[in-house]
């Protein structure tokens, strides 16, 4: 399934059990979108601090020229209500 993307919104967005929500300063957009989708799927059972730290590895050996700081916050919803 791609990726969505959500700009802020005054809509609710529903979640459905085991989505992972991600807000990350523009540093992530760094990451090729296929290398993003395969590092969260890669670590989508694992707890939120584990997929963030992935991402910011991508970011990492991305090593785009120029490229100063990227932030991640990952929040998981849970697959049982």
């Amino acid at each position: 399934e791609p990726l969505q993307v959500y700009e802020i919104s005054e809509t609710p967005v529903p979640l459905q059990a085991g989505d992972i929500i991600l807000a990350a300063s523009d540093g992530l957009a760094s990451v090729p979108p296929d290398v993003l989708v395969e590092k969260l799927k890669a670590n989508a059972g694992e707890p939120a601090s584990r997929i963030a730290e992935a991402l910011l590895i991508a970011v990492n050996e991305v090593r785009k020229k120029k490229q100063d700081n990227a932030t991640v916050a990952v929040i998981k919803q849970p697959t049982v209500f």
